[in-house]
């Protein structure tokens, strides 16, 4: 029988000398120290002459056993002692192993540190403005979106017929009404009621687009209303009269404040002249402005200061009725635009837009022109040149 030790041993039978196993007593092995040097590492050399406890495995015939005189027995010769000749008490001792040499491990080498490189500047693609414009469209009108509109864009399109014909529909009305009204009261000579009857009628055609002989006709008793109840309280002389004293006010610097003191109490004055109109030579500075430019024929002359006075009135009434190079009386009406001293010359201006021809012998009569008599075929020979070239039916 074997005897169980702690430390490592090769263990025999002594009888017969077979190797004997004993369990250990840990199934595992002790750890190993992982901090051993490399000469803990390495093979120590074996020696010429060796121990019975230091050789694992000597074959028989190689091996001597010589005693030393105190009990220790050294193989000397070529064989393997016989365990009989050894003293029973004597223990068989396994020899050391030699420590096998752990690979050593290679150190890892310290990671380089990775130096921030700077991001690579991005290569933007050059894209066509097409693409670029059909990406917004397609992700503006989405399907949703198309529908949405579509649905929006009824809705109004209903509303907004439904409220036009319902405003021709009472267009339509207040033509019938305020017209049959304005003739009434133009047959009672009341100027004031037919004004604002007629007026009513001219916005009613004008939300209908009207420009047939019966709104030309409405929209021309409504002028001549108009300019009869606005009409100026004086002539044109006394008009100038006033620009004259209180040109004294004013510096020569000073014209537009001058023009604006003067025609502003004016502004809504009607002035109704009648006499010979011709076309009048444009100034550079004027050609560029308007197209239709006559002048009325003014003989007098400021009798205190002798200054010449220039009426001029660019109406487009006038194309159809005064021919190039030559004049023609014309009786008219229109409202004040400017007035301002040029030198010696009182240049006075009507507005273009405010001008029309008159036409009615029922509004002629009210004006009470003196020296004239509307019976006269001279005079209704002029209204009816003049209506015809305003394109209205008397």
């Amino acid at each position: 029988m074997g005897i169980r030790r702690s430390r490592h041993q090769h263990i025999v039978c002594k009888t017969c000398g077979a190797s004997l196993f004993i369990l250990p007593r840990d199934s595992f092995p002790a750890p190993k120290n992982k901090n051993k040097s490399e000469s803990e590492l390495t093979a120590p050399e074996v020696p010429d002459v060796m121990d019975v406890d230091d050789v694992d495995y000597i074959p028989e015939e190689d091996i001597e056993i010589v005693s030393d005189g105190t009990g220790d027995y050294r193989t000397h010769g070529t064989r393997r002692p016989n365990i009989a000749e050894r003293p029973p008490d004597m223990e068989f001792e396994a020899p050391p192993q030699p420590p096998r040499a752990r690979p050593q491990r290679k150190e890892k080498e310290p990671e380089k540190k990775r130096v921030a490189e700077p991001p690579p500047t991005p290569v933007i693609p050059s894209v066509p403005l097409t693409t670029i414009l059909g990406q917004f469209i397609s992700g503006l009108f989405t399907p949703l979106r198309f529908v949405a509109l579509a649905v929006i864009a009824l809705v109004a399109l209903t509303a907004f017929f439904f409220f036009r014909s319902h405003e021709n529909r009472v267009a339509e009305r207040t033509i019938q009404v305020e017209v049959e009204a304005g003739r009434v009261s133009l047959a009672e000579e009341d100027w004031l009621a037919a004004r604002d009857h007629f007026a009513a009628a001219v916005d009613a055609f004008d939300t209908l687009g009207r420009n047939d002989p019966e709104s030309r006709e409405i929209r021309q008793l409504h002028s001549e209303t108009l300019a009869l109840t606005r009409l100026a309280s004086g002539s044109l002389i006394d008009f100038i009269d006033e620009a004259e004293a209180a040109a004294n006010q004013f510096k020569p610097e000073e014209q537009d404040k001058f023009s604006d003191f003067v025609c502003g109490k004016h502004n809504l004055d009607w002035y109704i002249i009648e006499g010979p109109v011709h076309p009048r030579e444009l100034k550079k500075e004027e050609r560029s402005r308007t197209e239709t430019h006559y002048e009325l024929l003014f003989p007098w002359t400021m009798e205190k200061s002798g200054r010449r006075i220039e009426v001029h009135v660019d109406f487009a009434c006038f194309d159809e009725l005064v021919a190039p190079n030559s004049e023609k009386v014309v009786l008219f009406g229109g409202q004040l635009q400017d007035c301002r001293l040029d030198g010696d010359t009182w240049v006075v201006k009507f507005r273009p837009e405010s001008g029309f021809l008159w036409t009615h012998p029922v509004t002629y009569r009210a004006l009470q022109l003196p020296q004239t008599n509307e019976e006269s075929p001279g005079n209704l020979d002029l209204l009816s040149q003049q209506a015809q070239a305003a394109g209205v039916e008397l």
